[in-house]
């Protein structure tokens, strides 16, 4: 999801999410390693001239920015890295999320470890808050939680730590949000692209609202390098199911 998330910080950006995910991403490159675990290795790249005719040239798409994927997939573990690349002598601020649809046997018999004490922006009710409760699955959910450590979501068959990270060329890495989100019982039948909301939950590592990204100009890491950058990345990781955290 970029240049932003929903609909913008203002509430009045379309479409949905963002072009990133309306466009066709160019494969940029691909590998595999024998170390550690028969890694496989996927690059795409993504600027404003891939985008489809009506959506270049309106002034949404960050100009001077280029976004770039890497998804590294091995036999336990799945990690997504998104780089955005700022060419041009000003810094460029933009949301963006990692939108991962995760499989669950049965959304409401799952578990997120992890969000106990953590504040969250509950997009449904409208309001910041703090809870010990687990997350009601089987009602509509939709939050963003400022999260400083991995999660792990457990449906009785499996367990899967995901962790978000930010990271640029002038800073050093720090933890990014969580979006969790599944449509509920009363609005998911609704969705055609959605054939049955019981079947997953998205966690997705995000930099949305005052947590938004903030790509810096070329320079700013030191050195000569002609670009600057800031990248968001999520691990995910099967766990060993004695294994909780």
């Amino acid at each position: 999801i970029f240049p932003w998330f929903a609909n913008g910080p203002g509430g009045e950006r379309k479409p949905s999410h963002g072009l990133a995910r309306l466009a066709t991403w160019e494969l940029a490159g691909w590998g595999t390693t024998d170390e550690p675990d028969d890694t496989m290795d996927l690059q795409f790249d993504l600027g404003e001239q891939d985008l489809d005719p009506s959506l270049r040239n309106t002034g949404d798409w960050p100009s001077g920015v280029r976004a770039h994927v890497q998804v590294e997939i091995g036999a336990d573990a799945l990690i997504i890295r998104l780089t955005l690349v700022n060419y041009t002598d000003e810094p460029v601020s933009c949301e963006a999320a990692l939108h991962t649809y995760l499989a669950v046997a049965d959304v409401e018999d799952a578990v997120i470890e992890g969000l106990d004490g953590v504040r969250f922006y509950d997009k449904v009710a409208r309001r910041e808050d703090v809870t010990d409760q687990p997350v009601p699955f089987g009602d509509e959910v939709d939050r963003i939680y400022e999260t400083k450590e991995p999660v792990v979501l457990c449906d009785g068959t499996h367990s899967l730590r995901v962790g978000g990270e930010l990271g640029s060329s002038d800073a050093g890495p720090r933890p990014a949000q969580t979006v969790v989100w599944n449509p509920g019982r009363d609005k998911g039948p609704g969705i055609a692209d959605i054939s049955d909301w019981r079947g997953f939950v998205c966690i997705e590592a995000a930099a949305i609202g005052v947590d938004a990204l903030v790509i810096p100009p070329p320079g700013s890491g030191g050195g000569d390098v002609p670009f600057g950058f800031s990248t968001l990345t999520q691990t995910l990781t099967l766990l060993p199911t004695e294994q909780l955290r």
